[in-house]
């Protein structure tokens, strides 16, 4: 049947349309071989709307089936749902181009070949990832088994950017499949629960659970698994963490030292006198040129960073190893005995060195640079601790250890070496200021407190299986949705986007494996295996998509002129 309608639709259509002709009659009846013993037969108009055949109206035959259920002829019931006028390949279309290839409603509305308005492309992308989280919960038995062949590990992580919702994720740390999404108030340990019995209900229980160190999550691991499963900490948040309450408030400090010598603002003056200077005295335009690519040295520290963030990264610190570096360099070429003097050369290494020295030579920030370099030293040792050999430079985040055998001597050293570590600190702060060797035996009661679910190993048949070292995958895949969002939305700020976003959205993730698509869609196209859905399915998952996103009641009367007189009059008539 959609053969024929496809054939009708070429065989009446021009080449900038593929609209079928109003007056057109196209009939959609019972195939011979289905042709049933219906009661209340009856013919519909319908409207239909597709990507593929474009617009077009045909007249749709029905009855009621014995269970009084109206039914239709399967090939049509395969092309667009009961009683909707958008097609399944609409519907999948939509919310490909918006979802996977980041096009924004208008940029959609222009690429349909009938009219659509906006509010419907907003429904229809809703309706699309309620059809995929559909077929993918069809095809959890499949998946289950997919998964439990290896080492079945999740990794869970949520995120919220200052809104009403957060959304939270879990996903296999060997496939690196999202296995559940959802949107749920606060990362509180009753909704986590829920979401893990549902791993367990789909999936089966898996070997470990890598986390950050949200309490909620480590309390729900315990209340639904007991100590069955194995739960580990992710080392980029404590190392994170525990970097951050190290360093304390040092980085900050020297960051003020800069703001207060104003050295940037000032360097950069210097830089614009030294343009207008080398155009007005063309004899040293070189000179001023080698002064002004000193300054832009010295200003281009961030490109030493490894944009790790704060506090693998610590820019105020490489900032002041540029601007002493600089200074030094300019001591050096001065002070050589060798070197033929220049008045105007030398008037322009003093300027950039006086400029340096308001930072290099002051005590105060010299005494603040130098604390921050101390803790700074002792804070790398610690991630030392967690890199795997030498050559392991990669920043915490960017790790994704696969998983593979380890020895039980190597899983035990790790462990020893965090203790050692925990002692010297200890050691260490005993001859510290009272605020220092705070911060300091606090780190070591951390190392103490998470050395076992920091080694990230596993024991299974007395092989020891090391893990992944981070819960990167999550964070990874929150970071690439808030750049789609972005795209999309247009909007910085993702507090009321997020919202408004149907957590389902990161189940598309999983696209990128021909694994999953084979076992979700056995080989079919993505509408086609949504035609296999039943309604009620979809029904339950939008109301529950929806149930999220509720604006909240306004009372009409507010936008009445006389509102504030209405309002005096209520509280000040006599109580009843």
């Amino acid at each position: 049947m959609v053969y024929h309608i496809r054939l009708m639709c070429e065989s009446q259509t021009t080449e900038n349309t593929m609209t079928l002709s109003a007056c057109a009659e196209l009939k959609v009846s019972w195939d011979t071989a289905e042709c049933p013993r219906g009661r209340q037969k009856k013919s519909y108009m319908r409207t239909i709307r597709s990507t593929r055949l474009g617009s077009f109206k045909c007249l749709v035959d029905s009855h009621l089936n014995e269970a009084g259920k109206r039914v239709f002829p399967q090939e049509f019931e395969a092309l667009v749902p009961k009683g909707k006028s958008f097609s399944y390949d609409a519907i999948w279309d939509v919310t490909r181009m918006h979802f996977i290839e980041y096009k924004q409603r208008l940029e959609i509305q222009k690429e349909m070949p009938f009219a659509i308005s906006t509010g419907s492309i907003s429904n229809l992308y809703k309706e699309g990832l309620a059809y995929f989280r559909a077929c993918h919960e069809a095809a959890s038995a499949q998946l289950r088994d997919y998964y439990q062949k290896g080492l079945f590990v999740i990794q869970v992580d949520g995120t919220n950017e200052g809104g009403k919702y957060t959304h939270f994720q879990v996903r296999d740390s060997r496939t690196n499949h999202i296995l559940i999404a959802r949107k749920i108030p606060t990362e509180n340990t009753a909704d986590i629960e829920a979401i893990l019995q549902d791993v367990e209900r789909l999936y089966g229980p898996p070997a470990a659970v890598i986390a950050d160190m949200s309490s909620a999550i480590t309390a729900a691991v315990e209340n639904v698994w007991n100590e069955q499963v194995s739960i580990f900490i992710c080392q980029f948040h404590f190392l994170r963490d525990i970097g951050k309450d190290l360093l304390g408030d040092t980085h900050v400090k020297l960051q003020k030292s800069f703001a207060t010598c104003q050295l940037t603002a000032r360097l950069n003056s210097l830089r614009k006198s030294f343009v207008t200077n080398s155009i007005k005295y063309k004899k040293h335009e070189q000179d001023y040129l080698q002064g002004m690519a000193i300054i832009d040295w010295v200003l281009d520290y961030k490109s030493e960073l490894n944009a790790e963030g704060y506090p693998f990264d610590l820019p105020w610190k490489k900032y002041f190893q540029r601007c002493d570096a600089a200074h030094d360099h300019i001591e050096k070429i001065l002070q050589d005995k060798e070197r033929v003097y220049g008045k105007k050369q030398t008037k322009i290494l003093g300027g950039i060195q006086d400029q340096l020295g308001r930072i290099t030579t002051h005590k105060a920030h010299r005494r603040r640079y130098n604390a921050l370099k101390k803790e700074a030293e002792t804070f790398a040792e610690i991630r030392a601790l967690f890199q795997q050999d030498t050559t392991d430079s990669a920043s915490p985040l960017s790790r994704d250890a696969q998983i593979k055998p380890q020895s039980q001597a190597e899983n035990q050293e790790i462990q020893g070496d965090i203790q050692s570590m925990a002692d010297s600190l200890k050691e260490r702060a005993a001859t510290m200021s009272t605020a220092r060797a705070k911060r300091y035996k606090n780190a070591a009661k951390q190392l103490e407190k998470y050395k076992e679910k920091l080694s990230n190993s596993i024991t299974i048949d007395d092989v020891v299986h090391l893990l992944p070292r981070t819960n990167n995958l999550c964070e990874c895949a929150f970071r690439e949705l808030k750049r789609q969002l972005r795209r999309t939305n247009g909007r910085k700020n993702l507090s009321q986007v997020l919202d408004t976003t149907p957590a389902e959205v990161m189940l598309l993730h999983n696209l990128s494996d021909p694994h999953y698509r084979a076992i979700v869609f056995q080989d079919k196209e993505i509408h086609e295996a949504f035609a296999q859905i039943p309604q009620s399915t979809v029904k339950t998952i939008l109301d529950n998509m929806n149930s999220s996103t509720k604006r909240k009641v306004i009372d009409p009367c507010i936008r009445k002129g006389n509102f504030l007189a209405l309002s005096e009059k209520y509280y000040l008539q006599p109580v009843a």
